[in-house]
């Protein structure tokens, strides 16, 4: 198992040639760190994080991602009020499956992650 799943080198993107958004990204993360995108509106945090997740081909460089990324937007409108425990469950939705309801340990897991960032009082 690799230590530094996600990996960026010398990664830029332009929507039109000549116009980047951004040059010469590089970035190895650490397996169990948290990575945070900080910068100024219009600096490519999102363009970086679509490229990250698969969703937009960077113009320069190479990207490693090993296995699967999730994206939480920031903002979110949904239809039923949901609780935080339930939100948090739904990003589990790969290991419960198709048609089947979280277990014992997928409510552990979502705890445990709500716990790990000092929120599980919302859940």
């Amino acid at each position: 198992m690799n230590n530094t799943p996600i990996r960026f080198d010398n990664l830029g993107h332009a929507y039109r040639p000549g116009h980047w958004v951004f040059q010469n990204y590089s970035a190895a993360v650490r397996r169990g760190s948290i990575f945070a995108l900080l910068g100024p509106n219009g600096s490519g945090k999102t363009t970086l994080l679509k490229i990250l997740l698969g969703a937009l081909k960077p113009t320069a460089g190479t990207v490693a991602v090993e296995g699967r990324m999730a994206f939480v937007p920031q903002l979110f409108q949904v239809t039923f009020d949901y609780s935080v425990l339930d939100m948090v469950l739904m990003g589990r939705a790969r290991q419960v499956g198709l048609f089947s309801q979280p277990s014992a340990q997928d409510e552990e897991a979502a705890m445990a992650s709500l716990d790990r960032f000092g929120i599980a009082h919302f859940a």
